[in-house]
């Protein structure tokens, strides 16, 4: 049955993109800032006459910010092409997908604020869960109070990205600036010259990119993001437990998701994907990916009075960038004269519905400058 989108519930990893209690940070409108003093090999700036035809723009990373900020200004006539380094859309909307089966290893379920009883206000967050939903992109889990994707978490922006240009497989590595336009560096990269460039990607990879910029890297400097490791585990029978979503306060693991309990997945499947509190995953961040999972295992079996149940299979997850930790507190930045700017969840908070509203509102104030 359809829902209307319901008001957010407080519950770790479930409206957030990971695990972590909400957090509440000062929000203030887009920043505009000069191009001076760039430098560097990162990003290299030459004086370029005015153009006259069609903005092109190039955006890095094609997760919800990304491909909002694309979907918005595509809708307005622009030429867009995303580029990400992943195997497919969704960024930290994930969904892993190999011979033994998929797991969404990323968000759990995506919620969003709205009045009850109202529609959602148009081109609002709300009002395209109910879209994904409607096309058969998403349904609603009770479990979470949260819309999943269909078949998987990523599958929930498919209808955000249909009709859009997009390169999986494709790492961004430098962007320079050149007489004609923006250039991009990286392995099978296109010599395509944009009139723009977005860095729609986590704050620590923006930084990267901007290394020659300094005063955009300053702009930014202020938002932090934390890790997270994730295992997926596959059991041969169901694991005799009430609940599909388990929180757990302490100890090494935050969450534990029965994630074949979600709409749309095989039942007769025992999938688990389990997320680490955040002080477990600094303490073994460089831990190899099998040791950090077989610690989850065993501490998620403990947890559920459950000691020694053979998995068959296991595998592990390092997040770098999971979970903001300390937002920006505003939509994004953007330098006019450079034609670059950057937006992401990190800008605002924590969730899916932050990194919705970032990428919205830089290409609302990209279209008003043209």
């Amino acid at each position: 049955m359809s829902r209307p989108p319901g008001s957010r519930v407080p519950t770790p990893g479930v409206w957030v993109a990971w695990p972590g209690r909400k957090t509440s940070f000062p929000r203030a409108a887009g920043c505009v800032t000069t191009g001076a003093g760039l430098r560097g090999d990162n990003v290299t700036r030459t004086d370029s006459a005015a153009i006259t035809k069609t903005i092109t723009t190039a955006i890095i990373g094609a997760g919800m910010a990304g491909l909002a900020c694309a979907r918005a200004l595509a809708d307005a006539g622009a030429s867009v092409t995303l580029f990400d380094k992943g195997r497919g859309i969704g960024g930290r909307i994930a969904t892993r997908r190999g011979a033994q089966g998929s797991f969404d290893h990323g968000a759990v379920a995506l919620s969003a604020d709205a009045v009850p009883g109202q529609p959602p206000l148009p081109d609002s967050y709300a009002a395209y869960l109910a879209t994904a939903e409607g096309e058969g992109a998403a349904a609603f889990w009770p479990a979470a109070q949260g819309w999943v994707g269909l078949p998987g978490m990523s599958g929930l922006l498919r209808p955000m990205a249909r009709g859009l240009t997009v390169q999986v497989g494709a790492e961004v590595t430098g962007v320079q600036h050149a007489p004609q336009g923006w250039c991009l560096s990286g392995a099978g990269l296109p010599e395509t010259v944009f009139d723009r460039v977005i860095l729609a990607i986590p704050q620590p990879q923006a930084m990267v990119l901007l290394a020659g910029c300094p005063a955009l890297q300053a702009a930014i400097s202020g938002a932090a993001m934390r890790p997270v490791w994730t295992a997926m585990v596959r059991f041969a029978a169901p694991l005799p437990l009430d609940g599909d979503l388990i929180l757990r306060s302490g100890g090494p693991v935050a969450m534990s998701v029965r994630t074949s309990a979600k709409p749309g997945r095989d039942p007769g499947d025992e999938a688990w994907v389990i997320h680490a509190a955040a002080d477990w995953t600094a303490a073994h961040l460089e831990r190899d990916k099998p040791e950090a999972a077989a610690l989850l295992l065993a501490a998620f079996l403990d947890d559920v009075g459950l000691p020694g149940v053979p998995a068959l299979m296991l595998e592990g997850h390092r997040w770098r960038y999971g979970l903001t930790d300390r937002a920006l507190g505003q939509a994004f930045v953007h330098d006019a004269a450079l034609g670059l700017a950057v937006c992401g969840d990190w800008c605002l908070g924590a969730t899916a519905e932050d990194a919705f509203a970032s990428g919205c509102a830089l290409a609302k104030a990209l279209l008003a400058d043209q």
